[in-house]
């Protein structure tokens, strides 16, 4: 997950990103299966190493002065295009990291990008299809059909 959504505060961004680059040591690997990890079950772990190696990537200038700046460098690091005049449901990614809510990324399967919220998380919306929005807003990497989607912080435990 990338927790950064303190506005122009650079410390905060650099804060969240010292918590990457660790997965699960009871993750199993095989060359011809997706890395799997029964705590996480949809994640596209092959996805989030990349996403770890494009936070890496990020210079002091991509996170440092104008908001907007910084916004779109964050959906790059996390394999999100910046769609900011796309319908929500159809790729729109003005949201991500920029309001109180949706400050985290998730990369998952292509088979669970379909899934929706059906009422486990008081506060969310019910039923949202973002599918296609997921496919759509998606930079293309790691595994096949994967995706990435800022998630909302509201009943994260």
């Amino acid at each position: 997950m990338i927790l950064a959504c303190q506005r122009g505060k650079l410390s905060s961004v650099l804060t969240a990103f010292a918590t990457f680059g660790l997965v699960s040591s009871s993750c199993s690997f095989s060359a011809s299966a997706p890395i799997m990890n029964p705590e996480y079950p949809g994640t596209a772990f092959k996805r989030l190493e990349i996403v770890h190696d494009r936070i890496r990537q990020l210079e002091r200038e991509d996170l440092d002065g104008d908001w907007e700046h910084v916004r779109k460098r964050l959906l790059w690091a996390g394999g999100l295009r910046h769609l900011p005049n796309a319908t929500p449901g159809q790729g729109y990614t003005g949201h991500s990291f920029n309001d109180f809510n949706h400050c985290d990324l998730t990369t998952m399967l292509g088979q669970v990008t379909d899934s929706k919220h059906e009422g486990g998380i008081s506060g969310i919306a019910m039923g949202n299809h973002l599918g296609d929005g997921i496919k759509i807003a998606s930079i293309p990497f790691g595994e096949t059909g994967s995706g990435s989607w800022s998630t909302c912080i509201v009943g994260r435990d």
